[in-house]
C-alpha cells in the first residue's frame, strides 16, 4: 500500500516502485490487490474514456479477471481499445482511495481525479504506477463518487465520504 502525499521521502526511495511518485495535487492511498482475488461487479452511472461519456457502465470480475463489460451507451471506444490490447488487460489491478479534502469535483464537471476525499478508483490492466507488475499496454480505472468501501466489516468510505475515525477532515 502506498500514500501519495506529494513528497518522495528517503523511506519512499528505499521502498522503490509505486512509492517513488509525486503527483500534484496529492492525496490518495492506493494498493494492488492479491492477483486472482477480485470478485464482484462495478456499476457506474457515468464514466469517461478518451473524452467520451460512457453511461451505465458495468464491469464484472471473477477470480481477478474482467469477464464482462457493458454500458447503456458510449462504450464503443473503450471496447475497441480494450479489444486491441494484450492478454493482461483483463486483470483487476488497483484500488485507490482519495484523501485530499481540499480538492473538489465541481458539480456537473467531467473532471476525473483520484484525489478528492472519498473518491474510489478501481482499475484493471496496467498497474505499474501503483506498485504492481502488470505491464499491459492497456490500463484504465473506473472513478467512483458516492461509493462505499469496507474492510473486514469496518467502513473506510460510506457514500463517498471518508470515515471520520480515519482523521481526514472533509
Amino acid at each position: 500500500m502506498f500514500v501519495s502525499d506529494g513528497v518522495i521521502s528517503a523511506q519512499d526511495r528505499a521502498q522503490g516502485g509505486g512509492a517513488c511518485q509525486a503527483r500534484l495535487p496529492a492525496g490518495e492511498v492506493y494498493l494492488t490487490p492479491v492477483p486472482g482475488t477480485a470478485e464482484g461487479r462495478i456499476v457506474a452511472a457515468r464514466q469517461h474514456f478518451l473524452d467520451k461519456d460512457v453511461a451505465g457502465l458495468s464491469l464484472s470480475f471473477r477470480a481477478g479477471k474482467l469477464v464482462e463489460m457493458s454500458a447503456k451507451s458510449g462504450i464503443a471506444p473503450l471496447l475497441a481499445r480494450y479489444g486491441a490490447a494484450d492478454s493482461r488487460r483483463d486483470e483487476f489491478g488497483l484500488i485507490d482511495i482519495g484523501i485530499n479534502s481540499k480538492v473538489r469535483r465541481p458539480a456537473g464537471s467531467r473532471m476525473d481525479s483520484f484525489v478528492p476525499a472519498g473518491t474510489v478508483a478501481l482499475g484493471f490492466g496496467n498497474n505499474l504506477w501503483a506498485g504492481g507488475d502488470n505491464r499491459s499496454d492497456f490500463g484504465w480505472a473506473c472513478i467512483l463518487t458516492g461509493a462505499t468501501v469496507t474492510i473486514d466489516g469496518r467502513p473506510l468510505v460510506t457514500n463517498g465520504a471518508l470515515d471520520p475515525s480515519l482523521g481526514v477532515s472533509q
